[in-house]
């Protein structure tokens, strides 16, 4: 060679510039003098940009997968999440998320769903270990002349009749024995306590019996105006 400047044994005139690195995505075999041009694959990727491994074939390289939950309804749903795992859990039935309730009208810290209606006064009648809520009052207590039962409690001569009661002035009617809020219950022989804003009560006669049952079913199957 008449000039041969990097001394490769090629002439300078007829170098053919290009890439000599094999590994490169523009490889030139016919290359003689490297001209710094070669590009390669991004990690992951082959040369015209497709995964190497995609074993699930979504399109996301195996490499660069996220596991997670991909369901947006589950509590711990990840937005980046690009492969789900399985992991995903919803919330339990009338709680959100975070564990707290979705409805809470009385702000008890228990959900409206699993609220037990009944007394929650322990010396009350019919106190209710397992109540939530006592909704309607419908606690009733004893009274100084008979005790839960409808049983006296005093009868010192053993006669059926309350010493308190012993000048007949209480046989059929004792409501004058029984206390704030309840009643006498001639069947049961004993006070009972009233149902606020009592529904079922359909004559207004203050006691809920047969009659309501009756008028009940005389308009039984009919529609109403929901005006």
């Amino acid at each position: 060679c008449l000039v041969d400047t990097d001394g490769d044994g090629v002439c300078d005139d007829f170098e053919i510039a290009g890439c000599q690195d094999a590994t490169a995505c523009n490889y030139d075999a016919a290359a003689t003098d490297d001209d710094s041009s070669c590009t390669y694959a991004a990690t992951g990727y082959d040369c015209e940009g497709n995964c190497l491994v995609d074993t699930d074939g979504d399109g996301v390289c195996d490499d660069f997968e996220i596991a997670g939950c991909q369901d947006a309804t589950a509590c711990n749903y990840d937005e980046s999440a690009t492969d789900d795992d399985g992991s995903c859990f919803d919330a339990d039935a009338g709680y959100d998320c975070d564990g707290n309730c979705i409805a809470d009208a009385d702000g008890d810290g228990i959900c409206d769903e699993f609220e037990v209606n009944g007394c929650m006064v322990e010396y009350a009648c019919n106190y209710d270990p397992e109540a939530t809520n006592d909704e309607n009052d419908a606690c009733y207590y004893a009274t100084a002349v008979f005790d839960c039962d409808g049983n006296c409690q005093v009868d010192e001569n053993e006669n059926g009749i309350c010493d308190q009661l012993e000048d007949g002035t209480c046989i059929e009617d004792c409501s004058s024995a029984c206390g704030d809020g309840t009643y006498w219950d001639a069947d049961l022989g004993q006070c009972i306590a009233f149902v606020d804003n009592c529904p079922w009560d359909l004559n207004g006669d203050g006691h809920v019996q047969l009659q309501d049952l009756l008028d009940f079913l005389i308009y039984y199957g009919s529609y109403c105006d929901p005006e």
